[in-house]
Parts: structure tokens; C-alpha cells; sequence
């Protein structure tokens, strides 16, 4: 700068205008492209570190998603080991085969067993709640995310109803029909009346809508994890 400095008040005390303005230009031109450099670097770290951000952001997505898919699949398994125990009671009823009352009695107590998943926080939501939804740059995650949300909320929906189905009409009556501590059917024409057999058509019919959801989230989930995982890689 010294130098610039000398040429200037060189070339001004010569009266030499034109080589002025061509040294001024030139250093007009040399302070902007100083700038110039100075924003690229500033981009280039600010890119950087929300390329960093970004991919840790991903990271977290896939290990909540994962955690998520397990819980469904060990909520799932309950919801099928119970639906094979309801099974044998809605054919068994459905015949009348009274040969087989102790055998009811023995797993009737499997009906009042059921998943119970209960997703309290979501992904989108959380990432919007938090600003991070601003950092993700791949629309499809963010879409897939949201609709998952919509997922979960319609899994516990159906949650709900199996619970109030077991509580409000399943409880009630098969405390009245079979001790639950032995599966000793102690009031076998009240265990083989329409009653029980209209909850029970009731309940697989839940048992099957939730299943339909269990199947679509966790497929859903797998579609995001594979898109993850090319992220990532």
C-alpha cells in the first residue's frame, strides 16, 4: 500500500492525469476483487459448515426412524400373537363347538391383551419447532417425514379404539364369564352368546385396520431410511 501510495502523489505532482486514473482504477479494481474473495471465503465456510450441519441433522433422522421401526415391529408381534388366540375363539363360537369351552377359557384372557404404540413426539414436528426443517435440503425427506407424522397420528388413533373396545365392552364381560387367574369358564351360555361374539368380530376388524397401518408406516419408514442411507454414504 505504501508503494500505491508513492505512485500516486508521483504521478499527481508530475501532472500526469491519465496514468493517474489508470493507477486508480487499477487499484479501485484491485480492493474489490480483495472483497470479492474475502464474501467467496466467507461462502464457502458458511456452505461448508451447513453441509456439516446438514448431514448430523440426517444422522439423528435415520437413528430416530430405526428406533422407531423396531418399536413397531415388537407392537406389531403382540398384535399378531393375540389376533392367532382370537382367532381360535371367533371359529370356536362361530361353530358352537362346546368341546372346546376349556380351551376358550384358557385364552380368553389374550384378548384383553394389546399393542399399545404411543408416538408422543414427531420428527417434523420437532425439526419445525426447532428451525432445523431449514437446514434440510432434500425436499423428498422432509415430504416423507411429514407424511409419517400423519402415519403415527393415525396409529394411535386406532390405538385408542382398540383400547376403549377392550375397556368399555371386552373387560366388562368376560369378567362376568371366566376367573382369570385359573381360565375356568364359570357361565358357559353367556360365553357362546351373540354378545361376545359381536365385541370380537369388533375388535379383529380393528385389529386388521391396525395392522394395515403397522405394514404401511413401517414400509414407509424403510422407503426413508434407504433414501438416508444414499445420503449418507
Amino acid at each position: 500500500m505504501r508503494i500505491f501510495r508513492s505512485l500516486r502523489i508521483l504521478f499527481i505532482e508530475e501532472g500526469k492525469t491519465r496514468k493517474y486514473l489508470v493507477y486508480a482504477i487499477g487499484e479501485i479494481f484491485l480492493v474489490m476483487i480483495g472483497i470479492v474473495l474475502a464474501f467467496q471465503v466467507d461462502n464457502w465456510n458458511d456452505a461448508r459448515i451447513k453441509q456439516k450441519s446438514e448431514r448430523i441433522i440426517y444422522q439423528n433422522i435415520y437413528d430416530q426412524l430405526e428406533t422407531d421401526r423396531r418399536a413397531l415391529f415388537g407392537e406389531k408381534e403382540i398384535d399378531s400373537l393375540n389376533r392367532v388366540y382370537i382367532d381360535f375363539i371367533s371359529e370356536t363360537l362361530l361353530a358352537n363347538d362346546r368341546s372346546r369351552t376349556d380351551s376358550i377359557g384358557k385364552v380368553l384372557v389374550h384378548m384383553l391383551q394389546y399393542s399399545d404404540y404411543d408416538k408422543q413426539s414427531a420428527i417434523y414436528s420437532d425439526m419445525v419447532g426447532s428451525g432445523e426443517i431449514k437446514l434440510v435440503s432434500e425436499k423428498n425427506i422432509i415430504m416423507g417425514l411429514r407424511e409419517l407424522e400423519e402415519q403415527f397420528f393415525y396409529l394411535n388413533r386406532m390405538e385408542d379404539i382398540h383400547y376403549d373396545i377392550i375397556m368399555k365392552h371386552l373387560a366388562p364381560y368376560l369378567s362376568r364369564l371366566v376367573r382369570y387367574s385359573t381360565g375356568v369358564v364359570t357361565n358357559e351360555e353367556m360365553l357362546y352368546d351373540y354378545q361376545l361374539e359381536n365385541s370380537i368380530l369388533l375388535t379383529m376388524n380393528v385389529m386388521d385396520e391396525k395392522k394395515m397401518v403397522y405394514n404401511y408406516t413401517i414400509d414407509r419408514i424403510d422407503q426413508l431410511l434407504a433414501e438416508l442411507d444414499s445420503i449418507l454414504e
